[in-house]
């Protein structure tokens, strides 16, 4: 149900619905986070994180994806980490080693 909760999310962005999306991705965040899924939560962080980009809130988009990387990094995702640090890198994020949102050089 996590998997296709995410998967309507997708769908409803690709339609430009991105408070129906906002609502699939953070129940499939919700479910992740019960079932202790870190990949599905840190996809769901990525998603929310594009998100928060489209609507134009870049904090919100670099600490959602901030969770997203850390999420991938400790579960030894490499190329999703690098992916997820392009975002970062691209939206002008700065630098942060965990998810609180400060920067740290």
């Amino acid at each position: 149900m996590a998997n296709q909760y995410g998967n309507l999310g997708v769908l409803a962005e690709t339609r430009g619905d991105l408070d129906a999306a906002e609502d699939w991705y953070k129940k499939s965040l919700a479910l992740n986070e019960e079932l202790g899924r870190k990949e599905g939560m840190a996809n769901q962080y990525g998603n929310l994180g594009n998100l928060a980009e489209q609507r134009g809130d870049t904090t919100e988009a670099c600490r959602l994806w901030r969770q997203a990387r850390d999420l991938f990094a400790q579960i030894g995702m490499p190329h999703m980490v690098e992916k997820v640090q392009g975002l970062l890198d691209e939206a002008g994020c700065g630098e942060s080693n965990d998810s609180s949102g400060e920067t740290t050089g």
